[in-house]
C-alpha cells in the first residue's frame, strides 16, 4: 500500500476510532483501511458487493450513535443511504441526533421513500405514536401529506390510532384536516368511528369539516352514534353545525344509527 494511502488510513482511523465497541472488527487496522480504501484496489463485483454490505451496516450503527464523521466517511466510501428503507436515517432520528441525520439528508436521501404499500417512515411512526421520531422526521423535511395505497396520510394513522400528540404536530405542520382516504374518510370521520375523543376535539377545533361523508354516506356524527362514542356525539352536537338528520346511502340518519 502506497504511503499516501496509509496517511489516509490512518487519518480515517481516527475517525472511525469514534465508534467504541461496535465490532471489534473496527479495531483491526486491516479491515479499516479495506473499510475505506479497498474500493480503489479489489475490482471483483462479488468482494464489493461483500464491503458495501458492511459499509452499509456499519453507516446504520454510526447514524444511531451520533458518528456524525464516520458516518461521512462511510458516506464517502460507497455505503448505500437509503440501505434497507434508510435504516440509518431511522437510527440517527430514533437517537435524536439530528445533526448526523441532515448529514444523511444532505448527502441525498429520500425523506420520503414510500414502501410497497405506500407508507412513508413519517406515517409509520405516526401509527406507532413514536412521537419523537416524528417531530425528528418532520425536521428533516418529510412531508405531511404523502398518501398511502389507501390514501391515508399521516394525521389519519395518528388520529385512528388516538395518538393526540402527534396529531397536533403534524397540524401544526400544516396537514390538510380535510384529506379523504379511498373510503371517503377524513381524519375527523376516523377519530369519531374509533372513538378518540382528544383527536376529535383536536381537528373541530383546527377547522375540520364537520359534515362531510365517506363514500357510504357516512358522517362523523353517524360514525360517533353508531358505536356509542357518547363524549364524542356530544363534542359535535355542541358545534351548532352539525347536520343531524344528514342520511346515509342506506337512508338512515345519526338518531337511527343510535337506536
Amino acid at each position: 500500500m502506497s504511503s499516501q494511502i496509509m496517511e489516509e488510513v490512518s487519518d480515517t482511523k481516527s475517525h472511525i476510532q469514534l465508534i467504541p465497541n461496535v465490532n471489534e472488527s473496527l479495531k483491526d487496522a486491516k479491515f479499516t483501511s479495506s473499510l475505506v480504501f479497498e474500493s480503489s484496489l479489489v475490482k471483483m463485483d462479488q468482494t464489493t458487493n461483500a464491503r458495501t454490505k458492511k459499509y452499509n451496516e456499519y453507516l446504520v450503527t454510526a447514524a444511531g450513535k451520533g458518528y456524525t464523521e464516520a458516518c461521512q466517511n462511510l458516506i464517502k466510501a460507497g455505503a448505500d443511504i437509503n440501505y434497507k428503507n434508510k435504516s440509518a436515517l431511522i437510527a440517527a432520528t430514533l437517537g435524536n441526533h439530528m445533526g448526523t441525520a441532515m448529514i444523511l439528508v444532505e448527502a441525498g436521501l429520500n425523506v420520503d421513500f414510500q414502501d410497497s404499500n405506500g407508507n412513508s417512515d413519517l406515517m409509520r411512526a405516526a401509527e406507532e405514536g413514536n412521537t419523537e421520531r416524528v417531530k425528528a422526521l418532520l425536521m428533516v423535511g418529510s412531508s405531511v401529506n404523502l398518501r398511502s395505497k389507501n390514501g391515508d396520510n399521516a394525521l389519519m394513522k395518528a388520529c385512528r390510532e388516538g395518538h393526540y400528540d402527534i396529531a397536533n404536530e403534524l397540524v401544526e405542520a400544516w396537514s390538510e384536516i380535510n384529506l379523504k382516504n379511498t373510503k371517503g374518510n377524513t381524519a375527523l370521520i376516523i377519530s369519531c368511528a374509533n372513538g378518540r375523543n382528544d383527536t376529535a376535539k383536536l381537528l373541530l377545533q383546527s377547522g375540520a369539516e364537520i359534515n362531510e361523508t365517506n363514500i357510504n354516506g357516512w358522517t362523523a356524527l353517524m360514525c360517533a352514534c353508531s358505536d356509542a362514542h357518547d363524549e364524542i356525539v356530544k363534542q359535535l352536537l355542541q358545534t351548532g353545525i352539525v347536520d343531524k338528520e344528514a342520511v346515509n346511502k342506506d337512508g338512515k340518519t345519526a338518531l337511527d344509527l343510535a337506536t
